[in-house]
């Protein structure tokens, strides 16, 4: 099994991390996929009273309107961001291309075919 790059901890990954791209990959095909609202889409990872909290910042509509989605339980071990929101438990594994950029890789299904959608981040 092949180990992919990660953060050494959750300090590390504290700051601003912008959406830049995201990827399609269906039957070795790659499609980049349009962004709305690009900028304003991002995670916001601070220390507040000795916990790590992640906010998540996203915009929509044609006025980009911006919203924030609180998560709770944030941790970070072995390569995996982990956090609650709202009541689903959630577990990221980041791959850290280099000291300011990561991304987060997911399978999805459709029509029996598997589909890889990539994430990509910037810290900023």
């Amino acid at each position: 099994m092949q180990q992919i790059p990660s953060f050494e901890n959750i300090e590390q990954l504290e700051g601003n991390w912008y959406l830049i791209k995201k990827t399609t990959q269906q039957n070795d095909v790659v499609n980049s996929l349009e962004i709305q609202c690009l900028g304003k889409l991002y995670w916001e990872i601070s220390k507040i009273n000795g916990n790590y909290n992640l906010k998540k910042h996203f915009a929509s509509g044609k006025n980009c309107e911006t919203h924030v989605i609180k998560t709770d339980g944030l941790n970070y071990a072995n390569g995996r961001l982990n956090y609650r929101e709202g009541d689903i438990v959630k577990s990221e594994l980041l791959e850290k291309l280099n000291e300011k950029a990561f991304k987060i890789t997911e399978k999805s299904f459709a029509n029996g075919e598997t589909i890889l959608i990539e994430t990509f981040y910037e810290k900023r």
